[in-house]
């Protein structure tokens, strides 16, 4: 009966073992389950650094891009201001440049009022010596008519003289 007792618990083992075996197949299988997990886990966490990494790059550019817009701004701001500066000189040196053209033309209109009243001076001068040259010379061609008047009568006088004196 000893041999029965041996079978009873070489089954009991084997029972056990067998109960063993499947405590192992699915630990085997839990270990592939989690190795299969680990490897989606190291998959997606390379997939996050390499996200990481990409996000990191998207940072630093839109980083370098912000600081080229505020430096473009900056510059942009200088610029608007060297304008506004430029605007308020060009404003400034025309309105000196319009007084002092108003100056000017106070200055062309005097100037051009003072060489119209000689010129009226000069002109009145110049015609009233005209006149006189005008006068004196009225004057001269009387008195020269009047001597060659004078002297046709003589020369007439004359002519008849002679041809008087020719007929006797």
């Amino acid at each position: 009966m000893g041999k029965l007792e041996q079978v009873d618990q070489l089954e009991t083992y084997i029972d056990d073992l067998g109960k063993e075996i499947g405590k192992v197949k699915k630990a085997s299988d839990y270990l592939k389950l989690i190795e299969k997990h680990q490897e989606e886990i190291s998959k997606t966490s390379t997939s996050l650094i390499q996200t990481k990494d990409q996000l990191k790059l998207y940072q630093e550019i839109i980083e370098s891009k912000l600081e080229l817009f505020q430096t473009t701004a900056k510059n942009i701001e200088a610029r608007q201001q060297a304008v506004e500066q430029t605007q308020f000189n060009i404003i400034a040196n025309l309105a000196e440049l319009k007084l002092q053209q108003e100056k000017d033309v106070k200055g062309i209109n005097d100037s051009m009022n003072d060489v119209n009243k000689k010129v009226s001076k000069s002109q009145e001068t110049l015609v009233g010596e005209l006149t006189r040259i005008q006068e004196e010379q009225n004057k001269k061609l009387i008195s020269q008519s009047k001597t060659n008047k004078i002297y046709f009568m003589v020369n007439t006088a004359l002519i008849v003289i002679l041809g008087v004196l020719v007929l006797f």
